[in-house]
């Protein structure tokens, strides 16, 4: 889940409001992908009945195909699932796919009342940067019921929001759904029914990266702005509030005036939380790691050479702060991958492939270094059947 995908809920909201004939709009989301793809499970496109579209399902392979198909969706309101096959040998729909793979999408009417409030409800719980699952149902095979299009959210405060599906399915996606809640991994796993089978895929909801930036000088402006390109959610912080205008950080979530010894007092941290310290003070840098260093954040940048960062924990242990292994661990400084950097946008650039890598716990080396497949594959589990449950537990929720 991405900024994409909250885009792509703003225009459907705006569509909505505005537009008297709702139907005329479609959503395509990647649900299953075989071997190499550009896109993976959860990038989606919506589609308008001008063939205009917003966000993207391929490298370009497929959009066209899914725009025709998403035409008849509009009209039918009926959920289709296709397969994008480059080997298939059983049928598929065969295309010259540029990775090579396959790749499942799902094509619905954007403006279905159940599948609107499931986007909201996602895009709330982005919003408040907490965790979750959503579990769609994108086949349906030899079922009395048409499960396609299907879902299931599971936050991670246990709450559910349901979809329309029967107790008994939905226990068996729910007891899965718990799993992925705790291991973040996105699946696909068929299940096994008394009449057909249907595919799930489980994808993990992780709120966007939230950047905070101390310091608002210029060069503060270009990581702003590419981070809140990428969908990340930008704070800076200044003592300076001639320096905090939406002149200079138009797309920022917050601007903070404060002094560098309140700053915890203004900011919440979580797993994807970075913060990146370009004061270009040393006064303001010495009292930005007094605060925040002892946090273990997933990334701590820090501008600067190497040894000004060494005199900078010299003087902070002279002072009677003491830090192990495991905090200076998160410090990166100097902040930013070595690309040869040189210009505010260069040295931007370098800061947010570093935080990126860090947070997805990658070396940030190049890709033909890298041994094996670019990204991790997607678990496939095979059609398995739970065993009936007794009458009195339906619609029960499984513990995990």
């Amino acid at each position: 889940m991405t900024n994409e995908f909250l885009k792509i809920v703003s225009e459907i909201e705006q569509y909505v409001t505005e537009q008297t004939d709702t139907a005329l709009l479609a959503l395509a989301t990647v649900v299953f992908v075989r071997g190499s793809a550009y896109r993976r499970p959860g990038a989606q496109m919506l589609i308008y009945a001008d063939g205009k579209r917003l966000g993207s399902v391929s490298g370009g392979c497929l959009e066209a195909d899914v725009v025709t198909r998403a035409k008849e969706v509009m009209e039918t309101g009926i959920a289709e699932y296709v397969l994008y096959d480059a080997k298939s040998s059983n049928g598929d729909l065969v295309f010259e796919l540029g990775c090579g793979g396959a790749i499942g999408i799902l094509i619905e009417r954007a403006t279905s009342s159940t599948l609107l409030s499931h986007l909201r409800s996602l895009s709330a719980l982005m919003q408040k940067r907490k965790r979750g699952v959503i579990a769609t149902i994108y086949q349906s095979e030899g079922t009395a019921e048409n499960f396609t299009g299907k879902r299931l959210i599971l936050e991670e405060s246990d709450q559910l929001t349901k979809g329309g599906i029967d107790p008994n399915t939905e226990a068996k996606i729910l007891f899965d759904a718990r799993e992925v809640l705790g291991n973040g991994k996105r699946r696909n796993t068929t299940y096994s029914l008394s009449q057909g089978k249907i595919e799930v895929l489980f994808e993990p909801i992780v709120p966007p990266i939230s950047l905070m930036i101390c310091g608002a000088g210029q060069d503060a402006v270009p990581l702003a702005q590419f981070a809140s390109q990428l969908g990340w959610s930008v704070t800076v912080l200044d003592p300076r509030a001639n320096y905090l205008t939406e002149e200079r950080f138009p797309n920022a979530h917050a601007l903070i005036e404060t002094e560098p010894e309140k700053v915890l007092a203004h900011l919440s941290f979580d797993e994807q939380t970075a913060v990146v310290l370009m004061t270009h003070a040393y006064s303001q840098d010495f009292t930005l790691l007094q605060h925040l260093l002892s946090l273990q954040l997933p990334y701590l940048g820090l501008l600067g050479p190497k040894r000004r960062a060494e005199r900078l924990l010299s003087e902070l242990r002279e002072d009677g702060f003491h830090f192990d292994a495991e905090c200076l661990r998160s410090l990166y400084s100097p902040a930013g991958l070595d690309i040869g950097s040189e210009t505010p946008e260069e040295i931007a650039l370098a800061i947010l492939a570093e935080v990126k890598a860090a947070l997805t716990l990658r070396p940030g080396t190049s890709l033909r270094l890298r041994r094996g497949a670019i990204h991790e594959e997607n678990r496939v589990y095979e059609p398995y059947t739970f065993p009936s449950l007794p009458s009195a537990r339906t619609g029960c929720v499984l513990s995990g």
